[in-house]
């Protein structure tokens, strides 16, 4: 499978879709993502307590360009404010009682279901405080309709999820930090090849408590294009791959 996770909105054949999750009172340095890359998403969502930290974020002059599609969950975090300041700029409300799944899973089961064709989905999420969300969250990559592509977005990474078979991530030089790690999670990885990277796997196995591929670097002089990074990951079970990024930066 391709991944091309810093080539948003470029004549990609799936339309793409953005979903916010709740960042607390501000989306810190991930606004500066926000602010670049709105217009470019086709479809915006955010997920219960998400609409709360874009409302929050924005000043009041840009808050009424930022208006999401939808915003989903079972509404226990979405203040009365700001639910009606979004109602009354037309964003649609959709209330999902199921408490045996989080406003994460939530959104991303509605857009499989219900909004097939945005198959690649960007989600923003500050990683930080507490430790059991973010492994939640990552949780959620693992539980993702296997017709998405979900990347989840930090202040300062991008995680994917990786299935088994060869996937190709194609990286814009300019947009990427240099690090990079491949980690098994749920599961051993029994093998692992690579290329494009420092320290390339051959066929290893990985596993939490003993090899795994963390603090890696992308080879930038194996680079068949001066601006472009192109990774290959072959692999025998899921994995996640993470690199540092530049796109709250620019």
């Amino acid at each position: 499978m391709e991944y091309s996770p810093l080539h948003i909105g470029e004549g990609t054949e799936e339309k793409q879709a953005l979903l916010l999750l709740n960042n607390g009172s501000s989306l810190g340095p991930l606004e500066n993502f926000l602010l670049k890359n709105w217009k470019k998403f086709a479809f915006r969502v955010c997920a219960d307590g998400g609409s709360n930290s874009l409302h929050d974020t924005l000043i009041e002059e840009l808050r009424v360009n930022f208006i999401p599609d939808v915003i989903i969950g079972d509404m226990d975090s979405i203040r009365p404010d700001v639910r009606d300041y979004y109602e009354s700029k037309k964003s649609e409300i959709i209330r999902k009682h199921d408490q045996d799944s989080t406003d994460f899973s939530k959104a991303l089961t509605y857009l499989s279901t219900e909004k097939p064709e945005y198959a690649t989905v960007y989600v923003l999420n500050r990683m930080w405080g507490r430790f059991d969300q973010m492994l939640g969250n990552v949780h959620e990559l693992y539980k993702a309709s296997a017709n998405q592509r979900v990347y989840l977005v930090t202040e300062d990474s991008i995680l994917m999820l990786l299935n088994p078979g060869k996937n190709v991530i194609h990286l814009k030089r300019e947009l990427v930090e240099g690090h990079c790690g491949i980690i098994p999670l749920g599961e051993s990885c029994d093998q692992c090849w690579t290329t494009g990277l420092e320290w390339n796997l051959d066929g290893e196995k990985m596993k939490i408590g003993g090899l795994i591929s963390t603090c890696n670097l992308l080879k930038s002089d194996l680079m068949p294009h001066p601006q472009d990074y192109t990774v290959t990951i072959k692999c025998t079970h899921k994995v996640v791959f993470s690199f540092s990024h530049k796109l709250c930066n620019v």
